[in-house]
């Protein structure tokens, strides 16, 4: 992209920075009189929580992995005739 593509990109940023009006994803998502509000609003909230639930689920997962992984490790370590305290 050579200096006057910059310079139209750049001037095209600016134009909607001064009108946001023009770059609204749909008038029905925004009308609070809308039947639909609700569902978008439910919609937002759950996209929202699902990737903190799938990170938290994965931390989860490898702590309870790694417990065992080092339960595992203690129990072979003390031997048939040690015990382990």
């Amino acid at each position: 992209m050579g200096r006057e593509g910059l310079r139209a990109l750049w001037l095209a940023g600016f134009g909607i920075a001064l009108r946001p009006e023009v770059a609204l994803a749909c008038a029905a998502c925004l009308d609070p009189n809308d039947e639909r509000r609700g569902a978008f609003l439910i919609t937002a909230l759950v996209l929202s929580a699902l990737p903190l639930a799938m990170v938290g689920s994965l931390v989860y997962w490898l702590r309870r992995r790694w417990r065992a992984s080092v339960a595992g490790a203690s129990e072979s370590s003390s031997g048939p005739g040690r015990i382990s305290r």
